[in-house]
């Protein structure tokens, strides 16, 4: 009786829709759909929405203020990070660089130069989007996992103007977003393994831009295994998630596979350095790194193994020096403030931080015993485990630089998020509350949008040598540029091709040399006087002393100690040297 007497009174609902709607406007049909349709009050809905709206409008404003003249106080990044970039505008000719050597990066430089031709201004998008993208989310991720909003805004402002946000080289900020998205895909799902699955791609397109974090994706992989294996169709999802890993490697490559020897090197360079550090050593630890290697374990290093057999104490000599190091290292990352910002103000923030956190935990054991169950502590914790696998093995064996401590340092205090569950209060006290903290960030982070007075000594470099390029060559015929750090040519342009004093000859002299590779224009600095193949070669230093001598001009660079030497010949002959 009681289902005919529903399907009677339902019969009777859609007849009444029916008659209004024949009505037309204005009718019964009207008012029946308003009051079946869902009501939004604007006055509840107000107090919820203002605070990330507050907060996330001064995050937006300060990223632009900061973000608006790089030009006045970011210098250029050499070495590694135009090496990214020479890979990524190559890749058309020359295909994927091998997968230890960050394709990610690369096409990520490639899908940008579509955007922007010029490489200067090409280098600066990407620092800004890989400063305001990694914030944002990082934003979205603490609110996510229960952190108020002035909260979120407080940690994604630290990030902002913390070292950690301008490292260079900068792979490590895109592995750092997909990460972070992939944190912020993995708290949706309900099932364990589907959230663990979401973290494992999210590690695996991040292992294409930092090659250690393929280690990261192993382990995930294996509790995404554990997982499914135990839930209902969760063999079906393993399956598809083990096609999906398999597609992208085998397009990529794997990052562990080390064909270029990458991580030998990384190995061989930081041993070096601390071993010249420690020993005064007069020699390039990043050119002579196979010297001291062959001084210290002998001919012949291909691994740290190797190394571990022949002399271990000189490895554990140097994992020591970075156990000391690293402590320290991980807290300036985030502590101090980064380019551009006022230091006294930047420990305002990490001060006020630091007693949030310490006020959160004030009864740890309960609130660590509330969060254990909840799947976004489960989500970040398996992250945050996965993540600093890798970076421990990195810092300790081959040195603990800023750019391999960057993701500890930011999944560590969103762990601890999780695990406060710091809710915001309700209504308009938490928009109050949000206001004030947005007021007082904004006042904190005044100084930080201001340029800084430092030197570029990249910048002015390359705005000193470009009119010589300009006059020394062409695209059809690139004039030699020869330089010791690496990245110069890059940023030139077609006109200019790098050379290193790598390719001198073994007993050629610096006359020969220069003809040989086609060399119209010499950047001297103080890397390139202290390179070992040239310190100790007569004609190089007659060069640096006599450069008229030589064929060449001088050429100073406004603010630095560093000059150019162009030479003086009409551009059609240095075309024809650079032919032969």
């Amino acid at each position: 009786m009681e289902a005919l007497a529903l399907r009677a009174g339902l019969q009777a609902r859609f007849r009444t829709l029916a008659r209004g709607a024949r009505r037309g406007p204005g009718g019964a049909g009207d008012s029946a759909r308003a009051q079946m349709r869902p009501s939004i009050d604007l006055r509840r809905l107000a107090p919820a929405v203002l605070p990330d709206l507050l907060c996330f409008a001064t995050l937006a404003a300060l990223c632009a203020a900061r973000l608006g003249g790089l030009s006045r106080w970011l210098d250029l990044g050499l070495f590694d990070e135009a090496d990214y970039l020479r890979r990524g505008l190559l890749l058309p000719s020359a295909g994927l660089p091998d997968p230890e050597w960050g394709p990610l990066y690369s096409l990520w430089y490639l899908a940008l130069s579509s955007l922007e031709s010029n490489r200067v201004a090409l280098y600066e998008l990407s620092y800004r989007l890989l400063v305001l993208l990694p914030t944002a989310v990082l934003y979205a991720c603490i609110r996510r996992l229960g952190g108020a909003a002035p909260l979120a805004l407080l940690g994604s402002v630290l990030f902002a103007l913390s070292p950690a946000a301008h490292v260079l080289p900068r792979p490590t900020l895109l592995a750092l977003l997909l990460l972070l998205v992939a944190l912020l895909a993995s708290t949706a799902p309900r099932q364990a393994h589907l959230r663990f699955a979401a973290l494992g791609l999210g590690a695996l397109l991040a292992g294409f831009a930092r090659p250690e974090l393929f280690a990261s994706f192993l382990l995930l992989s294996g509790l995404t295994a554990v997982a499914a294996w135990r839930s209902p169709g969760g063999k079906r999802h393993l399956a598809l998630y083990g096609l999906v890993a398999a597609a992208l490697v085998s397009v990529l490559g794997n990052p562990l596979a080390d064909r270029s020897e990458r991580r030998r090197y990384a190995f061989c360079q930081h041993f070096a350095l601390g071993y010249v550090k420690r020993t005064g050593l007069d020699l390039n630890p990043w050119n002579d790194c196979d010297a001291v290697l062959a001084r210290v374990f002998g001919p012949g290093v291909k691994s740290v193994g190797m190394a571990v057999q022949r002399n271990a104490g000189a490895v554990a000599e140097h994992v020591q020096a970075n156990l000391l190091r690293y402590p320290e290292v991980s807290l300036e990352l985030f502590t101090r403030a980064g380019p551009g910002a006022w230091m006294r103000r930047h420990e305002l923030l990490v001060a006020w931080a630091l007693a949030w956190m310490l006020w959160a935990f004030r009864d740890g054991a309960r609130r660590l015993r509330d969060a254990w169950p909840e799947p976004g502590f489960h989500s970040v914790g398996a992250l945050w485990l996965a993540v600093l696998v890798p970076t421990l093995l990195s810092a300790l064996l081959v040195f603990p630089r800023e750019h391999y401590l960057v993701l500890q340092g930011v999944f560590t205090p969103l762990l601890l998020v999780a695990a406060a569950r710091l809710p915001g209060v309700s209504g308009f006290r938490a928009a109050t509350a949000s206001g004030l903290a947005a007021a007082l960030v904004a006042w904190l982070c005044t100084a930080s949008a201001a340029p800084s007075l430092r030197e570029l000594p990249h910048r002015a470099a390359v705005a000193t040598l470009a009119p010589h390029a300009l006059r020394s060559g062409s695209p059809d015929a690139p004039v030699g540029l020869l330089e010791a750090q690496g990245g110069y040519a890059l940023y030139l342009g077609p006109h200019v091709r790098q050379v290193s004093a790598l390719r001198k000859r073994t007993g050629e002299g610096f006359t020969e040399f220069l003809q040989r590779q086609g060399v119209g224009l010499v950047f001297v600095d103080e890397w390139l006087t202290r390179d070992t193949r040239l310190r100790d070669d007569p004609e190089f230093l007659r060069f640096v002393a006599h450069p008229e001598q030589f064929g060449f001009t001088r050429h100073a660079v406004p603010g630095s100690a560093a000059w150019i030497a162009r030479r003086g010949t009409p551009r059609s002959q240095v075309q024809l040297t650079s032919a032969q």
